[in-house]
């Protein structure tokens, strides 16, 4: 009976049973990171926030947004090659594509490093703590070369060798922070806490790759074949991430210039409450795409179906939490962040809206993958940039945080939503945004209606 009982339940059988269970696996692990993250993030942001107060905590906000201008500069856009690459090569091959990646990212973050301490030398020369900061911070775009050893991880569905290390990491830099909250430490403790954190975990990460394949630590390869054809493939990427940074973080850039560290203090602490939810959109669309793929080459209306749900889904929620913040958000934020952040209220009130366009926007990325339409991606990224630029040299001056606000929330809608509107290819996903969009209205005037 026993060896019966043990014989059903081996590793072999529970395969059998859950084809998909290592994918589930893998998607649990993520998801628990995000999850661990959002919450003690959540927690110890908000700490951090009161204790700083507006000011300091513009300044780390800048201090941190700041370096990502070069970003993609470090990174190459290369993740994105990496993984249609790796499941595709052998062990061999697929050793000397990752090693070349790090070799090669190591170099352009080092490029990047360089640059932007250099620039903030001359661009703040009369605040010195914030060039420290903002040096400290740089080292983010030389690490995170380590990153294509956490992809490699990803495409071989073992993420639980970057996930542990990135947790313990994320877990030990929490309690060095609320120690430094306790003892009133400096804004540079915080800062380079950070900067620890991202380095301990991606060496570990790496050491365990290296130790996987019996390599030194000192080990590093620059295949210049891998080298020209990762940048043949990989520039438009690299420029899609740069829009995408203008398109997402140009606002806290721009408010420290045309207003002042206290307004982006503020801007800062209304944008951890307001994108603390974007995540949910994300592991929603996951748990629908496998479903969807196969609907679309079975049975189109059943596919259009199906993602109609999704959208609507999307669409209820993010209308749910701006109507919930903009009621209670000026409870909501000084019960958080005391009164020192008065003023935060009217600003989430506003941002958390573009949470809306942000879902449906979430929601309709894989339908460009799977229609073969990535160039209309890269086409609305950059109407957004521009037009979130453009609106927060005119707002910012007048309105501050607000401004950047009602700026962040036209780009999203022009870009998520109303692109699709103005092309023939996209006027189906168009349709199905309007759709999402009025579900709610409509469900609530049927009901009415009912109880009339």
């Amino acid at each position: 009976m026993k060896k019966a009982f043990n014989g059903w339940f081996s590793v072999t059988n529970f395969r059998k049973i859950f084809p998909y269970s290592k994918s589930l696996m893998n998607v649990g692990w993520l998801f628990f990171d995000k999850l661990f993250r959002m919450a003690t993030g959540m927690l110890v942001g908000v700490w951090l926030a009161r204790y700083l107060g507006p000011a300091d905590y513009g300044l780390l906000s800048y201090a941190n947004v700041f370096p990502l201008i070069l970003a993609p500069l470090a990174s190459l856009g290369v993740n994105n090659i990496l993984v249609s690459e790796i499941p595709i090569q052998d062990a061999d091959a697929v050793d000397r594509l990752v090693r070349t990646t790090v070799a090669l990212k190591l170099l352009a973050g080092l490029v990047a490093f360089g640059l932007i301490v250099t620039a903030s030398y001359f661009i703040h020369a009369s605040e010195p703590q914030l060039i420290v900061l903002i040096s400290i911070s740089s080292v983010s775009l030389i690490v995170q070369c380590f990153d294509a050893v956490d992809v490699y991880f990803q495409s071989i569905q073992k993420v639980q060798y970057s996930i542990i290390p990135k947790i313990i990491a994320f877990g030990l830099a929490t309690l060095i922070r609320i120690y430094g909250l306790i003892a009133h430490l400096h804004l540079e403790f915080f800062i380079m806490v950070t900067a620890l954190e991202l380095t301990s975990s991606y060496l570990v990460i790496y050491g365990l790759f290296l130790r996987q394949h019996n390599h030194s630590i000192f080990t590093l390869l620059l295949d210049k074949a891998i080298v020209q054809r990762l940048l043949h493939l990989a520039w438009p990427l690299m420029l899609a991430e740069f829009f995408i940074f203008v398109y997402m973080r140009i606002d806290q850039i721009m408010l420290k210039y045309l207003a002042t560290s206290d307004e982006l203090g503020r801007y800062s602490a209304a944008l951890r409450l307001s994108e603390v939810w974007y995540f949910v959109a994300g592991a929603i669309t996951m748990s629908y795409y496998p479903g969807i793929i196969k609907l679309r080459s079975e049975d189109y209306k059943a596919y259009l179906s199906r993602y109609q749900t999704l959208l609507n889904r999307l669409a209820m929620i993010g209308i749910g939490l701006g109507l919930l913040f903009s009621m209670l958000g000026n409870d909501i934020s000084t019960l958080l962040y005391g009164q020192k952040y008065e003023g935060v209220g009217p600003i989430l009130s506003i941002h958390i809206w573009t949470g809306v366009f942000v879902f449906i926007a979430v929601g309709t990325n894989n339908w460009f993958v799977v229609e073969n339409m990535q160039r209309f991606l890269l086409g609305r990224t950059i109407v957004g940039a521009l037009v979130n630029a453009i609106l927060n040299v005119f707002l910012i001056p007048r309105y501050g945080a607000i401004g950047a606000s009602l700026a962040t929330l036209i780009a999203q809608l022009c870009a998520a939503y109303l692109t699709n509107g103005f092309f023939s290819r996209t006027k189906e996903v168009f349709q199905l945004q309007t759709n999402a969009l009025l579900f709610l209205p409509r469900l609530l005037i049927n009901t009415l209606r009912r109880v009339r």
